[in-house]
Formats: structure tokens, C-alpha cells, sequence
């Protein structure tokens, strides 16, 4: 352990009569600066002896993951010691562990974030994701955040802060001194309630980058037209938004896309699981079209999108210079759909490198299009088509595309998408020849030890490039499994349940 930078020991049957060796060799060690014990029965007696190591001024511990270890309120106060008195641990990840109030009274929550406060904490990063904060704890989390000149990264999801909660952290966030640039809030029964001190914060705060709201009930439109409001600021520097599962619909389309238009920061926006629509994602389309538009990502799965909207995100992949991904599975798309998404992205001056169309009920009859496009784009790196019925005849015809020498494509998912051995002698021979393809999804398909043995013999040539290949364990002799691990010693091969 002397040696090492970097010691995993989650889910290793570790309990805390194992803690006082490995204190001192956290005492002891000029080497460690990591160290995993996730998922082990450390107790309060185990976490506070690894605690106390923390203190001695040579550890130079730099990160420590306890999730899960079993930790109450009764072993806070060491840690909190541990954090006023160390001056190398950045992160501390603490989730799953029962840190509300036990039968002494002890808060530990309250604890933690009150050694927060002290000058000489260095962390930057701390996990307490279901750990049973609650609101009472809030006005501590909020001191800490505009008192703390270090604290950049806070995860508090699955928490049940609720609005009194949520108001005292938004607060805490328009304070001038506070560097917090990462926060989770998921699952934290915020609701539309709590949004206009979120929208103050936004629009006065500038440090926040990421914002996960996610998980949480909104109010619906309400709620979501005030933080859109708050995008629209000059000041605002957000650049990551989660509003997945938020209750959003497709009358706040109009307040999003007039934000996604003035807004000079905001990078990535998660929509997924919204009933927005067609005709909100038509307005959120047009918002595209602007020239000051920067949104590099978007995540619109699963909002009730049809093909009926696809002539519009079409248009937003031929003209939008910003974009790179797009995200529209569990969407309802169909053959016209996807065949006009595939004509945009031929296009030469589309930029997107990353398109999902995961469980679009998309058919072999768009294979044709698809193909089209992987030997024409110059952009797309990735193309996700899970969970589609293509058959043998559609995916031949992509293989086929494969084999383009233009294609640029690194990554393909094709799982669950009835895909037999009769396909895999056009698969060989892509993999025989193309140049750019590094990763092949193949699981929860058919393929027979035949098609198995083709791909595996294809694997063996000098000149593919395939570096993980995902495969259905079941539908394949384990023996065409060994041989495929012997021909290409460096190829990552991941086997899936069937």
C-alpha cells in the first residue's frame, strides 16, 4: 500500500475491526490520494478511527468515498474535526449514510456543515445524496455555502429539503462570496414554490455552472417560466440545466425557447420525460435557428415527440453550428420521421456528433436513409438505434455504409434490435475494413455461434480498429467467447445477459 495512488476496496466485507489498520496506513502513507470503501459495514466506531486519521498532518489523502458504510450522526464530529484540521482531502462522498438526527440529538448534517464554515477546510466536493437532510439542516448547508471559499461541487439529491429548504440554499447561492459552481437537488420535493428565489439566484449568482432540478414537481409551467426568465439574464453564467421529470409541458415551450435565444452561457438542457409535445418542440426548434444560440447538447426523449415535429428538428440540424447532441429516444418517430432527420444529417453543414434514437420505433425501411447518412456526414461519431425492430435486411445495409471509407462513425449501438446470424458476414466485413468504428453494441441480439465465429474472425485482421464490442452471453458458445478474447488480447468484450 506504500506504493499505491489509488486503493478500491468497495464491497469488500470491510468492517470497522479492519479500521485501525487501515488508519494507520493512512497515517503512514506519502502515497495514497484515493480511497474506495463504498459499500462496506464501517459503522460509527470504524468511520471515526479513520476519521481521527485524517487529522495526522502526513496524510495526503485527497479523496475518500464512504457511501454507504453504515456512518450515523454519532461519528460526525470526527469527521467534522477531520475536516477543519486537514489540508488535503478535496472530496468526500458520504451518500446513503443516516445522517438526521439521532437519540443523543446529534445532527450530524448540522455538524458537517458547520466545520464547512472554518477557514482551513480545503474540500471542494461533497456527496451527502440521501443521507436524510432535511430542511433543519438547510440554514447550516446555507452558511456554509457563502462562509466556505472552497466548496465548489455539493450533491444533496434524494434529500427532503423540501420549499422552506430549497429557499434557504437559493438564498445562500446569491451571496457574493459563494464559489459553489455544481449542485444536485434531485428528488428533493422542491416544487413551483421555490422557483422564484431559484430564479433570483440564477440571475444573481456567478459561480453556478450545473443545476440538477431534476425529479422534482415544478408546478409545472408556472415554475419553469421564472427559471426561464432567469436564463434570459445577462449575468446569468449557468452552462448545464437538468430538468428531467419536472412536470413541464408544452406551454412553457414558448419561455424556453426565448431563453435558448438571448441566453450566452447555457450549454446543455435536459428535458427528457416532459410532455412537451410537437408543438413545443417546434418552438424550442425555432429558437435554434438564432444566431446567438450556444446549446451544444439536448435532451428531448420520452416528451411525446412525433414524426410530425422531425421536419422542424431537421431544419435545426442543417442550419444550427452549436449543436452536437441530440438526444430523442422513447419518442414515437416512425419511418418518415427518422428518414427526415437522416436527410439533414447528410447535409453538409451539419455539425452533430452525437444522435440517440433509442426505442423510436424505427423499421429496416429506414435503414436505407440511415445508411445514407453514415457514408455522407462528416460530423456524427455516435448513433444509438436500441430497441428498434431493423432485422437483418436494415442492419446489412448499415454494416454496408460501414465499409465507406468517408464514414467517420466510433460508436453504434445496435441492442435489442432483432438481429440474427444472417447479418453478420456484412458485419465481418465492415469490421474488416473500416477505419473509425471503436465501439459495437450487439446485445440482446441473436447472432448464433456462426455469426459469432464470422465476427471473431474479423476481429482477429490487423486492420480493425474495434476496441469493446457488447454481446448477448447467452446466445453464444462460451468457446467462440475464449477465442474472440485470445485473437484480439486488448479488446474490451462485454457480455450481457440474454
Amino acid at each position: 500500500m506504500t506504493a499505491a495512488v489509488l486503493v478500491i476496496l468497495s464491497r469488500c466485507g470491510i468492517t470497522g475491526a479492519s479500521c485501525a489498520a487501515l488508519a494507520a496506513a493512512l497515517r503512514s502513507s506519502r502515497s495514497l490520494l484515493e480511497l474506495d470503501l463504498g459499500d462496506n459495514k464501517l459503522g460509527d466506531a470504524g468511520a471515526t478511527l479513520i476519521c481521527d486519521a485524517l487529522k495526522h498532518p502526513d496524510t495526503r489523502l485527497q479523496k475518500i468515498n464512504l457511501s454507504w458504510c453504515g456512518i450515523t450522526s454519532a461519528s460526525c464530529a470526527a469527521l467534522a474535526a477531520a475536516l477543519r484540521s486537514n489540508r488535503s482531502l478535496l472530496e468526500l462522498d458520504l451518500r446513503l449514510n443516516l445522517l438526521d438526527k439521532n437519540a443523543l440529538g446529534e445532527d450530524g448534517a448540522f455538524l458537517i456543515c458547520d466545520a464547512l464554515k472554518h477557514p482551513d477546510t480545503r474540500l471542494q466536493k461533497i456527496g451527502l445524496s440521501g443521507c436524510h437532510v432535511t430542511s433543519a439542516s438547510c440554514a447550516a448547508l446555507a452558511a456554509a455555502l457563502h462562509s466556505s471559499r472552497s466548496l465548489l461541487e455539493l450533491d444533496l439529491h434524494v434529500n427532503a429539503l423540501g420549499e422552506a429548504g430549497a429557499t434557504l440554499i437559493c438564498d445562500a447561492l446569491k451571496h457574493p462570496d459563494t464559489r459553489l459552481q455544481k449542485i444536485n437537488l434531485s428528488s428533493c420535493r422542491i416544487t413551483g414554490a421555490s422557483c422564484a428565489a431559484l430564479a433570483a439566484a440564477l440571475r444573481s449568482n456567478r459561480s453556478l455552472l450545473d443545476l440538477d432540478l431534476s425529479y422534482n414537481e415544478l408546478q409545472g409551467d408556472a415554475g419553469a417560466t421564472l427559471i426561464c426568465e432567469a436564463l434570459k439574464h445577462p449575468d446569468t453564467r449557468l452552462q448545464k440545466i437538468n430538468l428531467h421529470r419536472s412536470g413541464i409541458t408544452g406551454a412553457s415551450c414558448a419561455a424556453l425557447a426565448a431563453a435558448l435565444c438571448s441566453n450566452r452561457s447555457l450549454l446543455e438542457l435536459n428535458l427528457s420525460r416532459n410532455d412537451l409535445g410537437d408543438a413545443g418542440v417546434t418552438l424550442i426548434c425555432d429558437a435554434f435557428k438564432h444566431r446567438d444560440t450556444r446549446l451544444q447538447r439536448i435532451n428531448l426523449s420520452q416528451c411525446g415527440i412525433t414524426g410530425d415535429s422531425c421536419a422542424a428538428l431537421a431544419a435545426v440540424l442543417r442550419s444550427n453550428r452549436s449543436l452536437l447532441e441530440l438526444y430523442l429516444g422513447g419518442n414515437v418517430l416512425g419511418v418518415a420521421g427518422a428518414s427526415l432527420l437522416c436527410d439533414a444529417l447528410k447535409h453538409p453543414d451539419t455539425r452533430l456528433q452525437k444522435i440517440s434514437l433509442c426505442g423510436c420505433e424505427i423499421t429496416g425501411a429506414s435503414c436505407a436513409a440511415l445508411a445514407a447518412a453514415l457514408r455522407s456526414s462528416r460530423s456524427l461519431l455516435e448513433l444509438d438505434l436500441h430497441v428498434n425492430a431493423l432485422g437483418d435486411t436494415g442492419v446489412t445495409l448499415i454494416f454496408d455504409a460501414l465499409k465507406h471509407p468517408d464514414t467517420r462513425l466510433q460508436k453504434i449501438g445496435l441492442y435489442r434490435c432483432g438481429i440474427t446470424g444472417a447479418s453478420c458476414a456484412a458485419l465481418a466485413a465492415a469490421l474488416r475494413s473500416n477505419r473509425s468504428l471503436l465501439e459495437l453494441d450487439l446485445s440482446w441480439n441473436d447472432l448464433s455461434d456462426t455469426g459469432a465465429t464470422l465476427i471473431c474472425d474479423a476481429l482477429k485482421h490487423p486492420d480493425t480498429r474495434l476496441q469493446k464490442i457488447r454481446l448477448a452471453k447467452y446466445s453464444i458458445n462460451s468457446s467462440v467467447i475464449d477465442d474472440l478474447k485470445g485473437a484480439r488480447p486488448g479488446l474490451e468484450i462485454v457480455e450481457d445477459d440474454f
